[in-house]
């Protein structure tokens, strides 16, 4: 028969040294600020005042920015360009998506445009402009494509797009045809007008205006509906 075993003997059961037991509340500490100190770095933010304060951090992160947001009006197009609190609104959607417009463009703190851009004549592109978005904010310049007197368009939101910039110009506001090679200060960037280079009328996307807005070491090219040629 084997007598059974010690099991301090083996070590099995045995009491850490008092400074291995003194020593251990320190590295569980120390492990725990480790993470902690890096979980913002995880997170892809750059410290605690980041998650803390998410409002005043994103506030912080877009001085001296350039920012686009491509708003969801459903068919057509709208675009909303912000440099530095100075804002360009490329076209505004279909009729009916006028308060949509007005209200993202609110909710981003606009004020006032310093520019729209109707890129051409078709509804879902100035719908929104003429039925609504015009006639909610101070306008600097309306930038838009000029046509011969037997090509320009007679539908009715064309227009109405018409009557809502006379008014504007009324009140102060620039309305200016595109012109290849113009440029336009935006905040800290830039814009120029690169099309449309000749009038079609036969196919208004064609007619579009075209402009590559340039800030710092990037570029953005907005083409309206142009086709290929």
């Amino acid at each position: 028969m084997t007598a059974p075993q010690n099991p301090k003997a083996n070590g099995a059961g045995a009491k850490r040294p008092p400074q291995i037991k003194k020593a251990l509340p320190t590295v569980v500490l120390v492990a725990i600020l480790f993470v902690l100190g890096s979980l913002p770095g995880w997170m892809g933010r750059s410290g605690w005042m980041d998650i803390l304060r998410p409002a005043e951090a994103a506030a912080a992160s877009a001085e001296g920015s350039l920012r686009i947001h491509v708003i969801d009006v459903g068919q057509g197009d709208s675009i909303l360009i912000d440099a530095q609190g100075e804002f360009m609104l490329i076209d505004g959607g279909e009729r009916g998506q006028e308060d949509t417009v007005v209200q993202y463009l609110r909710d981003q703190g606009v004020e006032e445009l310093r520019y729209v851009v109707a890129t051409h004549p078709h509804t879902d592109h100035i719908g929104g402009l003429a039925y609504g978005v015009l006639a909610a904010f101070p306008v600097g310049t309306v930038i838009a494509p000029r046509f011969s007197p037997e090509n320009t368009p007679t539908t009715q939101t064309y227009e109405k797009f018409l009557d809502a910039v006379t008014g504007l110009a009324a009140n102060g506001t620039a309305a200016k045809y595109a012109r290849p090679g113009d440029v336009y200060p935006l905040g800290e960037a830039s814009f120029t007008i690169l099309g449309p280079l000749k009038e079609d009328g036969r196919n208004y996307n064609n007619d579009s205006v075209i402009l590559r807005v340039e800030y710092q070491s990037r570029a953005a090219l907005f083409m309206g509906d142009a086709e290929k040629p």
